[in-house]
């Protein structure tokens, strides 16, 4: 309960100052009726019950409806996220205490320079930035898949390269986490290479900001156990200087969620091959990979069905009689207990309000909460045996990513599809492979899947307008910059299909009729 309390945050917190009139007027209300009642000598005790019960339930009623536009959210959940690639980022503790020389003649911050090097030689294909930390964190490379500014960097790590005094490996922490784009289509990773040593004790927060967002962080240790002296500040007295191999190694056992810190000392055997492990480099760097962000849980249903029965209660114990009253209760409790039979009794009931859910994002063209939802499903599908709602799940999860322009993972879920599907499914899959057809350059494949998605609905002047440019433009622009993948259910009606279909995005970003006629202008150009 304490943790869930300490990751209470508010996403409108000025909402909560119409909670003032709000407190304001239901005292003022206390006050007025017993001002009244001791004027016109009112005693009926009932009475006077059933107005504080109204004013106080409608009150609290209200409260929760600012509560629930406020976005109050407590608690952590961990949310699938499907990723392509992997970005890193290097943090070098650039210390006076990295300059001690107990890595076998070298410094620390030599020994660090080598070593991210020959893990630099390893990592075609990926993102990469350095961030320097002393006694502040700054971005000195911002993410690049350019290696030449970052090593030219590593060849000269020293600590005259900052002039902020102390040790922050924290700060530095920090600032890589703020250098990875908020959408990115990357996995992201922060590799800190330092020896423990601190000044402010901010490494274990920083720690946790970066598990919260979504970021595994691996902790590479410089140094030796015994130590040795080295001069504070450069120059001046002496201080003795060890890897704090016990402090980083607790650190990732103090984090509520595990496996995202991990700590491995550089001297170790294999330490570099582990760390190019975690990024899965053995097969394409590339490759499509699931991650998951922790993220905080809004409580918005709670608090709006919460104002919504306080609602029903001051009407029930404000203004009805005693035996109104108890047949009020009967109903309401009689329907409570409907509700959550009816949520509880079957797994597909949250799967199909999160794909709903999922649809009105990709809708808003939020789509990396859509993924996340698709994705949450599926998984969710698949663990019940529940092969319907695994196959909307996932050709959604597939539009989705063929919208943001990653056909391969599209292509790949498309694939996953078999079993019968209804016509509407077939008939946007097909499109959609038309598409995808198009956008790889095979006009005679994407003719081929736009004339089996006239077949079953014969209707579609989308599908009939990119029939005939497949057909007559194989050498031409097709215009696939206007491409909008096709996510709708053409006949609605049924409960299923309300739940399932898609909306459709504005009918001005379709492919269709949007190919414009390619001009010659006569003037000169200047």
């Amino acid at each position: 309960m304490l943790e869930q309390l300490a990751s209470l945050s508010i996403r409108r917190p000025l909402a909560l100052i119409a909670l003032v009139p709000v407190v304001f007027f239901t005292c003022f209300s206390f006050f007025r009726f017993r001002s009244l009642s001791s004027v016109f000598e009112l005693t009926d005790r009932h009475s006077g019950v059933k107005f504080f019960c109204k004013k106080s339930f409608r009150a609290l009623a209200l409260s929760c409806f600012i509560c629930a536009y406020a976005g109050i959210s407590w608690g952590s959940r961990t949310v699938p996220v499907q990723k392509r690639g992997c970005a890193v980022s290097f943090v070098f503790d650039i210390s006076y205490s990295m300059m001690a020389k107990d890595e076998g003649g070298r410094t620390r911050l030599e020994a660090a320079s080598e070593y991210a090097e020959a893990l630099l030689d390893r990592m075609e294909g990926l993102s990469v930035s350095v961030v320097l930390a002393k006694g502040d964190g700054v971005l000195a490379v911002p993410l690049t898949d350019d290696f030449s500014a970052a090593r030219s960097l590593i060849h000269t790590l020293h600590p005259s390269l900052m002039t902020a005094k102390g040790s922050s490996p924290g700060k530095g922490l920090e600032v890589a986490v703020s250098s990875f784009p908020s959408q990115s289509s990357e996995a992201p990773y922060i590799w800190l290479f330092t020896d423990g040593e601190e000044t402010d004790a901010a490494l274990a927060s920083a720690l946790a900001k970066a598990v919260s967002s979504g970021i595994s962080v691996s902790i590479i240790g410089f140094g030796s156990d015994d130590g040795t002296d080295v001069l504070a500040g450069g120059a001046g007295e002496a201080v003795h200087s060890s890897l704090r191999s016990e402090s980083l190694s607790g650190l990732s056992a103090s984090l509520p969620l595990k496996g995202y810190v991990s700590y491995v000392r550089a001297a170790e055997t294999s330490s570099a091959a582990g760390l190019l492990k975690a990024l899965k480099l053995s097969g394409n760097a590339s490759e499509e990979r699931l991650s998951y962000e922790v993220q905080g849980v809004e409580r918005y249903n709670f608090f709006l069905w919460l104002g919504i029965i306080l609602l029903v209660c001051s009407y029930v114990f404000g203004e009805l009689s005693l035996s109104a009253q108890k047949k009020s209760l009967a109903a309401l409790l009689g329907f409570s207990a409907v509700c959550l039979s009816l949520t509880g009794c079957s797994g597909s009931f949250p799967d199909r309000m999160q794909l709903l859910s999922g649809s009105l994002e990709w809708n808003r063209k939020e789509y990396p909460d859509a993924t996340a939802d698709f994705l949450s499903v599926l998984d969710s599908a698949r663990d019940r045996g529940d092969g319907v709602t695994e196959q909307y799940a996932l050709f959604d999860l597939a539009t989705t990513y063929l919208v943001q322009g990653e056909n391969e993972a599209a292509r790949e879920r498309f694939e996953e599809l078999s079993g019968e599907l209804s016509d509407d499914v077939r008939f946007a899959l097909l499109y959609n492979l038309g598409i995808l057809a198009h956008r790889n350059g095979n006009y005679v494949l994407a003719a081929d899947f736009f004339k089996q998605a006239l077949l079953i609905d014969g209707s579609s002047v989308d599908a009939k307008v990119n029939l005939e440019l497949s057909l007559v433009d194989e050498g031409g622009h097709s215009g696939e910059g206007a491409v909008q993948p096709v996510m709708e259910s053409r006949h609605e009606g049924a409960l299923e299909n309300a739940v399932y279909s898609i909306i459709r995005d504005q009918e001005e970003g379709q492919w269709k009729n949007m190919r414009k006629e390619e001009t010659v202008s006569d003037a000169q150009d200047y």
